[in-house]
């Protein structure tokens, strides 16, 4: 998935079960946050709370903390470790919202990179 053939096609949503394994809750003492992957139509909810995590396909009834969107290529690194968060928005993350939402989900050796 970080170099694909032409013509591949990819949806956001497919994340959702990946994520639940490679989130976590870096603040569980925290209020809860919602991260919004890609959008209504094709993404899907990251919400931590209380230390865990959970992926949820996307919902009107949860406002998020922050929606990202980004490059196939470019969420795939991020959430695997490949690559840092700060990397990731050089080459087209882009968040609206809070940044600090995003980085609770990412381990702290990738978040603070």
């Amino acid at each position: 998935m970080l170099d694909p053939p032409d013509g591949d096609e990819f949806r956001t949503h497919w994340l959702s079960l990946p994520l639940r394994h490679l989130c976590q809750d870096g603040s569980p003492d925290e209020p809860a946050v919602t991260v919004r992957l890609g959008d209504l139509h094709d993404g899907c909810d990251i919400i931590a709370e209380h230390g865990r995590v959970d992926v949820r396909p996307c919902s009107t009834e949860r406002q998020p903390d922050a929606t990202i969107t980004a490059p196939p290529q470019v969420f795939v690194a991020l959430f695997t470790g490949l690559m840092t968060l700060r990397k990731a928005q050089t080459e087209g993350l882009v968040v609206d919202g809070s940044a600090a939402a995003l980085q609770r989900l990412l381990p702290a050796e990738r978040a603070n990179r």
